[in-house]
């Protein structure tokens, strides 16, 4: 599903068809916004992508994320685009100061 949503001279671009697998698509590729409106798509879609891959990664394992992870994959899977990381830039920051710590 990564790459579905695109950014075009910084701006937000969509052609208006839902594609990819909806249980990994964020909720602005498929227009599930409890009657809120239309919103574009652009990187925090893949960043809310990014995060239901790696829930399915553990679940699949039968693992369980640590907190910090936790914390970090529920801001990356927000409903609301402005919730989430603006951009991988932001959540890379927290990705490695949660590996830094004693997560491994």
């Amino acid at each position: 599903d990564y790459g579905i949503a695109k950014v075009k001279k910084n701006v937000a671009v969509t052609d208006g068809i839902a594609t990819g697998t909806k249980e990994y698509a964020a909720p602005e590729q498929w227009g599930d916004y409890n009657g809120k409106g239309k919103y574009c798509t652009d990187e925090r879609s893949d960043i809310y992508s990014f995060g239901k891959t790696v829930q399915a990664v553990f679940s699949m394992a039968g693992k369980k994320m640590n907190q910090e992870m936790e914390r970090i994959i529920l801001k990356c899977t927000e409903t609301l685009p402005m919730s989430r990381y603006k951009s991988f830039r932001e959540l890379q920051k927290d990705w490695n100061e949660m590996m830094d710590s004693d997560f491994c």
